[in-house]
């Protein structure tokens, strides 16, 4: 399709443009359709035929690409013409002149000897009888490229494989062998311009679309289909992982869950710890939770009363049921019963405490029932094995004065396990005894009220110099 500009029609006249065509390039020739080279234009630009009369009174054309305003503001003279078209080679014809033949062959490129695909601009129009030919040779340690118009015989199947060049030895590294790479005929204009093999030829991709490459093809799939030539059902469309990533299988389909969630279609919120079961539920109680950098769920009593909730309980004690003093690998993994009296393990306070910002509440059951708490700020273990303890001073009805924060900055100690001289002998307990400190919230469980065993029962050095407590609970939670 053609635009003219003649100079009676240079208004509102607008032209379409075809990215990346190729057009005729010649400049002072008589006729166009004998032009032979080449030019691939510029995104945007369009082929055109200029045509001028020289003072000897010539007709002389010059083709080439031009952006589409050139083809209405050139300045026209009585004998000037100005077309502009928008498919490849249309600027053969135009300006009174007719273009290629209908009975031809095919317009080839045609170069002897390119070392660089892609780059030959020179082109002869077949016969009708020929064909294009584009071969790809190593020659020399060179690749390269020759293309130009053959016979239908030179595109008979080619055995590919070295071929000796006579009177060289095959060892010599200057010219040793000619090897030919690609060899490629075609019947459409301008097809041999590289040396690809049609790949998608056979349609290889089952259920979606062929992308043919240089070496080889690649199919993009239907979205109900996967695989490498889209054979293969995708059990991942529509995605079925709410929050994860859909790995697909033979049979079925696997959810790589993102960090907070689990379940088959990753669809449940992952609980760390008790504050994220706080998003779910208010009533307190032992649940399932998967500590930050841990992969086993553990259980945890959460309270979800007191001070607003979301309290892991790591330590409570009532009546003395269960012995607290138990070597260092018991203190590190846990023991007793979650749902009674129980220690939660120090590796897990650990693991819930390292990477975030926590504070401790103790709550403290006197023998005469009166409950005392304390709170302190920034919580946190530090790994395995010293386990120490880290808060800042304390503040609630309890005191600390002679409270536990006497002892931040001191490694847990068991009687087999002793940081603190013999501290946890001493005071039959496991804890963080600094100097054996003044909170022994481990220690043994006497009756309540009484203070005949001093530090060695269970008991908190604020609460009248030593007296045995009822009940103690140590928890925290996420800030």
């Amino acid at each position: 399709m053609f635009f003219s500009f003649f100079i009676v029609l240079l208004a509102g006249i607008s032209v379409l443009s075809v990215d990346c065509l190729t057009c005729l390039h010649c400049t002072d020739i008589q006729s166009p359709r004998h032009c032979k080279y080449v030019r691939e234009c510029q995104p945007g630009e369009v082929c055109n035929i200029h045509r001028t009369t020289n003072p000897n009174g010539d007709v002389e054309f010059d083709v080439s690409c031009v952006h589409p305003w050139a083809c209405s503001n050139r300045s026209q003279g009585l004998q000037a013409c100005d077309e502009c078209c928008s498919t490849d080679l249309c600027n053969a014809a135009g300006c009174g002149l007719t273009g290629y033949p209908s009975k031809r062959g095919p317009v080839c490129f045609n170069c002897p000897a390119q070392i660089t695909d892609g780059t030959c601009h020179r082109i002869d129009v077949c016969g009708l009888n020929e064909m294009c030919l584009i071969n790809e040779q190593s020659e020399f340690g060179d690749t390269v490229y020759t293309s130009q118009c053959v016979g239908l015989a030179h595109c008979q199947p080619q055995t590919m494989g070295s071929l000796q060049i006579i009177g060289r030895s095959i060892y010599d590294d200057t010219r040793s062998l000619a090897e030919t790479v690609c060899h490629k005929c075609c019947h459409d204009d301008l097809c041999n311009a590289n040396c690809e093999v049609n790949y998608c030829a056979s349609n290889p991709c089952g259920h979606g679309t062929c992308v043919n490459s240089r070496t080889n093809y690649t199919c993009v799939c239907d979205p109900s289909y996967t695989g490498r030539n889209c054979t293969n059902l995708n059990y991942c469309s529509p995605n079925p992982c709410e929050h994860g990533i859909c790995v697909n299988g033979k049979t079925n389909y696997t959810c790589a869950c993102d960090p907070s969630h689990i379940g088959r279609h990753c669809a449940e919120f992952r609980i760390h710890d008790c504050m994220d079961q706080r998003n779910l539920t208010h009533v307190s109680g032992v649940y399932s939770v998967l500590p930050a950098g841990m992969f086993q769920n553990i259980e945890v009593y959460c309270d979800m009363q007191t001070d607003g909730g979301g309290l892991a309980v790591f330590q409570r004690r009532v009546n003395g049921s269960v012995d607290f003093y138990q070597n260092f690998l018991n203190y590190e993994n846990g023991f007793g019963d979650v749902h009674g009296e129980f220690w939660l393990g120090l590796k897990y306070i650990h693991a819930m405490t390292a990477n975030v910002t926590s504070e401790l509440r103790i709550e403290l059951e006197t023998g005469d029932g009166h409950l005392l708490y304390e709170v302190f700020p920034n919580f946190r273990l530090s790994a395995a094995p010293e386990y120490t303890l880290h808060i800042e001073k304390g503040h609630g009805t309890a005191g600390d004065s002679h409270g536990l924060s006497y002892s931040s900055g001191t490694r847990l100690s068991t009687y087999d396990n002793e940081h603190s001289s013999t501290c946890a002998h001493s005071h039959h307990a496991g804890g963080w005894l600094n100097n054996c400190g003044w909170a022994n919230l481990n220690g043994r469980y006497v009756t309540p009220g009484s203070k005949s065993f001093l530090y060695e029962a269970m008991c908190y050095g604020d609460y009248n110099d030593g007296e045995a407590l009822k009940g103690t609970t140590m928890m925290f939670r996420r800030v």
